[in-house]
């Protein structure tokens, strides 16, 4: 079970742990309490006193590399989120959200973006240098024609990163996962209606989800939908935390225990791994094996999982007795890195002693296995090795004198004995007899066929081989025929017919370098080798157990071909559509330098939002201004822009050119959020303005570029 200690004691519920890029852990309690710990030993090194953080708030986070802290708040004109600084301890930045109060808050792992969530259902971007809102992600709950209102009591529950991917749950238990760079190709999954409150991404296609049910659930991205399923009974799941390396989950509620599930299997390995004496309220990992959890009563407990730096220990005085005991009582070390580096010690000495034995030094042997020798789960295999060897003298002898069917027969009863060399000699002229006789039964000459292998004629194991070389001569000469054209479909009925085929060393082999065949055909694509992908494609439709690859890996090809030509050309933004439309082909090294271009553009791109520089920013972007399926992201990029630019004519009090901004504005992009604050803020200047109802009515997102073409204002008050 996990070594559990205590970590410090604060005097109100924590609410929010959360570890940085250094180790440190960021700490929130209820009474308004936020530190940073040092993370080897628990102590305060940094302390912030926030007069405006309120009580169990849920809108908190800190940056990743530690330089920020983010939290909202109610002001009176509505609801807002502050960044602080943490190094000097001011606030930075405020960001208004007004009536849209902030339920999940997270910064991404490069601590450039703020994603929030929010009571309204809305997900919000900003970058932590500016304060001008760069993207609405996404929207809950996800409506559909049957859903003719919106719900009273809206929300988003959780967020998730990846390297470059957001998810967000919310309202109907959906989750929408987002490429914050380029918002193409977003996915709407639909798991279930449940709500669901913790998620995390278990790589780069594949994100864990637990519902207010208990319900864990392994779901596909491209597929859409859960592929597995694990009830547990824990209630509603409020934490998830993913060790990668040992493929083992940690699942907690509001209770007082934490669920320990293997992915790997998907089965609740124990559903009180961990047990607390106060409800649980945040988690975090600490260490590559150890979890910090923060609890209602206000103590921070560290949780080593499973006993790692014991079992360290053990393995390396090389006590492992005790090491292979207690993996059997810790199911989350029989899956780690540890362990298996423990058990390829074993195979080592085992194969070191078998080598020993094999050639006669039974001492040395005994010495390479003397660490593992007490160890109860390796003793009958030693034991079996060393009995095997005892009749390794008889084995030989028997090959020696071409008694091969007593050899065969010790080797089935000791099987060490076939990780000899002596037993791969005998396989050896075994093949070789097969090679020639199957040669001359082609040719024949059945007599001078039956004597090539006259010595196997008594082994057990070969007799069916033998039957069919002797007795269907026509199978044998069809089957060598099929297999030196590479006939693939003829080879197919030939196995299915006689299955024994499928055991020939020429069988073997064919299949082997088949098998390798996508391989080929995915290298040859990923080098641009056109040609020779297809040539290799067409090999491949004549196999019948591959066939049903062969259709995918075309249109593959196909995509691959377009997007290079594309690129050859110049032609960048046939090239991102096809991209963003194929998401399959973002495995390809060209691919994934294009997006490494599009990333730094687009961090250029928003550097010009931040000042409100939209003629930088059409440069910037180019001709891929009009890039449609990307047209989220750049239209994100150009409201943030031209609001920036409606705030300068604010400060300056210009107040016509500003209205007139607004209704193009309104006109291009639709009514929103941050208009909606920019008119609130012109009225209290003492200017009334107001818009139609028909300026007012929702418009789609992609309308601007639609209505444009592309040809877009510097100065979004002179667009007529």
């Amino acid at each position: 079970m996990p070594l559990i200690s205590q970590c410090r004691t604060d005097k109100s519920t924590i609410v929010h742990l959360q570890q940085l890029e250094n180790g440190d852990i960021g700490v929130v309690t209820a009474n308004d309490g936020v530190y940073l710990l040092e993370h080897a030993t628990c102590k305060i090194i940094t302390h912030l006193k926030i007069d405006e953080l309120e009580p169990h708030a849920h809108g908190i986070a800190f940056s990743p590399d530690g330089g920020y802290f983010a939290f909202s708040h109610e002001t009176s004109k509505g609801h807002a989120l502050r960044l602080i600084d943490i190094e000097s301890k001011r606030l930075i930045r405020s960001y208004a959200t007004q009536e849209n109060s902030i339920e999940q808050l997270s910064f991404d792992p490069s601590s450039t973006y703020i994603v929030a969530g929010t009571s309204t259902g809305r997900v919000f971007l900003w970058r932590v240098d500016g304060i001008n809102l760069i993207a609405r992600l996404s929207s809950f709950p996800e409506f559909t024609p049957t859903m003719l209102t919106a719900p009273t009591h809206n929300y988003v529950s959780a967020i998730a990163f990846s390297d470059t991917m957001v998810a967000t749950s919310g309202y109907g238990g959906s989750i929408v996962v987002t490429n914050l760079r380029s918002q193409a190709n977003t996915r709407r999954l639909k798991p279930g209606r449940r709500r669901i409150d913790a998620i995390c991404f278990m790589d780069d296609n594949h994100l864990i989800s637990g519902n207010e049910d208990g319900l864990i659930e392994l779901i596909h991205i491209e597929e859409h939908h859960p592929i597995k399923r694990v009830p547990t009974t824990i209630g509603a799941i409020a934490h998830l935390q993913y060790f990668s390396e040992n493929k083992f989950l940690l699942a907690a509620s509001k209770y007082n225990h934490i669920a320990l599930i293997n992915i790997a299997t998907m089965e609740v390995a124990d559903n009180h791994y961990i047990a607390t004496d106060s409800p649980i309220r945040a988690m975090t990992r600490n260490a590559p094996n150890s979890l910090l959890i923060g609890l209602e009563n206000g103590e921070i407990k560290q949780a080593e999982l499973s006993p790692f730096s014991e079992f360290d220990l053990l393995v390396d005085d090389e006590n492992y007795r005790l090491a292979y005991a207690m993996a059997d009582h810790e199911p989350i070390i029989r899956s780690s890195v540890a362990f298996q580096k423990m058990d390829e010690r074993f195979h080592l000495a085992y194969n070191k002693a078998l080598r020993a034995l094999a050639s006669g030094r039974h001492d040395d042997a005994k010495i390479f296995l003397i660490p593992f020798g007490k160890v109860p789960q390796k003793s009958h295999k030693i034991q079996m090795l060393f009995n095997a060897f005892d009749n390794f003298p008889r084995f030989k002898h028997l090959i020696k004198e071409t008694k091969y069917a007593a050899a065969y027969g010790l080797s089935v009863q000791y099987p060490s004995l076939q990780q000899t060399k002596s037993y791969a000699n005998l396989e050896e002229q075994w093949e070789k007899a097969f090679t020639k006789a199957q040669k001359l039964i082609i040719k024949g000459d059945e007599a001078h066929a039956k004597a090539a292998f006259a010595d196997f004629l008594t082994v057990p194991a070969k007799s069916t081989f033998i039957r069919l070389l002797l007795h269907r001569t026509k199978v044998v000469i069809a089957f060598s025929k099929a297999i030196h054209a590479r006939d693939f479909i003829t080879l197919k009925k030939l196995t299915e017919n006689d299955p024994v085929l499928c055991d020939t060393p020429s069988y073997k082999a064919i299949i082997a370098s088949a098998d390798e065949m996508i391989e080929s055909i995915m290298r040859a694509i990923k080098t641009n080798q056109f040609e020779k992908a297809s040539q290799l494609a067409d090999e491949l439709k004549q196999i019948p157990h591959l066939t049903h690859h062969y259709d995918h890996i075309v249109q593959f090809l196909q995509k691959a071909e377009r997007l290079q030509l594309n690129l050859e050309k110049g032609n960048k933004q046939r090239y991102y559509e096809l991209l963003d439309r194929s998401s399959e082909l973002s495995v390809l090294p060209q691919a994934k330098k294009m997006e490494k271009a599009w990333e730094k553009m687009i961090e250029s791109c928003e550097e010009a939002v931040i000042a409100g520089n939209t003629a930088s920013l059409k440069e910037i972007l180019g001709e891929l201004i009009t890039l449609s399926t990307r047209s989220d992201k750049i239209g994100n990029l150009l409201r943030s822009s031209y609001q920036m630019q409606l705030k300068y004519y604010l400060t300056r009090h210009e107040y016509e050119m500003m209205k007139q901004g607004i209704e193009q504005y309104v006109f291009l992009f639709g009514m929103d959020n941050e208009t909606y604050q920019l008119i609130r803020l012109l009225n209290e200047e003492g200017e009334g303005f107001s818009l139609s109802e028909e300026q007012t009515q929702h418009r789609p997102r992609s309308l601007w570029l639609t209505l444009t073409q592309g040809k877009l204002p510097d100065d979004i008050a002179k667009f007529q």
